[in-house]
């Protein structure tokens, strides 16, 4: 291995590994800097004056420095990580943070003590329902343990057609309990509209999925990919704001005393799809998509 040239960076190291750089004791800021610079999410640096395997320390040799890039870390707690990372990788996480109301989808971004205050609810609450599901931090969910074939054709099959399948009905149940009920103090006025809008923009979101994203990552072998995957995380967002429209329109589902059939078939039917859509950007954004980041940034 050349150790004074940048070809090093190529070089795999996995996880629970160390490598070992000697580079010349009167140069040696060029090739650190390199690995500061490129490799700093990865590795963390440490200059050696000392032996000591265990602690994966190595002493420094004459003329030159013993660079040590240990990638053996603390798994990061529970609060650190982000919501979208904790739904993706501990089982049962995605229903606790439904029931604490966490965005895990367009924002899984947020830390969890971030999430937990932005969305007003005790973190340490939070953070001991996500403790109590185990000790699944290493552990995958069924999807997120998918390749993004399989992943692409559970994502058409689960939530595309049911979204297809259910907003028609849900819309045609909205306009009756709005038409019916008009003078109800709690009628969801205007949902139907929600509702509405909201088909109209999943089924254009889907279709360009479905047309032209979808075949492009079943293609991604080839080297081509050129969808700008930011666009559609933007879709997501819409999608969120419509979600909250719809919770606050329908008092986050709560049927008030005495509803009728119909209305409460509305809520039962409205919360399904608020739990399906959240899951579906939820794998799209948290999973599927960052498998191309790197691929999108490069074209």
């Amino acid at each position: 291995m050349d150790f004074g040239s940048s070809n090093v960076c190529g070089y795999a190291v996995e996880s629970g590994y160390s490598l070992t750089l000697f580079v010349p004791a009167q140069r040696p800021e060029p090739l650190s800097g390199q690995f500061m610079a490129e490799r700093f999410a990865v590795f963390r640096p440490q200059w050696c004056v000392a032996s000591d395997e265990s602690a994966l320390i190595f002493k420094a040799v004459e003329h030159a420095w013993s660079f040590v890039m240990n990638t053996q870390f603390p798994i990061p707690e529970l609060w650190e990580r982000t919501v979208g990372d904790i739904a993706a990788t501990l089982p049962g996480a995605t229903a606790v943070l439904r029931r604490f109301k966490i965005d895990f989808c367009c924002n899984g971004d947020l830390t969890l003590d971030a999430a937990a205050h932005r969305r007003g609810v005790d973190p340490d609450e939070l953070e001991h329902a996500l403790e109590a599901l185990g000790t699944g931090a290493g552990e995958t969910a069924a999807p997120a343990s998918m390749d993004s074939n399989e992943l692409i054709d559970h994502i058409e099959a689960c939530y595309h057609e049911a979204h297809r399948r259910t907003l028609p009905e849900l819309i045609a149940l909205s306009r009756k309990v709005e038409a019916v009920h008009p003078e109800h103090p709690k009628v969801p006025a205007g949902l139907s509209d929600a509702l509405q809008q909201m088909q109209s923009e999943l089924e254009q979101h889907m279709a360009k999925e479905e047309a032209i994203l979808f075949p492009a990552m079943r293609q991604w072998a080839n080297g081509k990919f050129d969808i700008p995957i930011s666009e559609l995380r933007h879709e997501h967002d819409d999608q969120g704001t419509l979600l909250r429209l719809i919770e606050s329109l329908t008092d986050d589902f709560a049927t008030p005393d005495g509803a009728c059939r119909s209305w409460q078939a509305l809520y039962v039917g409205t919360a399904q799809l608020a739990e399906d859509l959240m899951e579906h950007i939820h794998l799209e954004n948290n999973i599927l998509f960052p498998q191309f980041a790197a691929t999108e940034s490069r074209t």
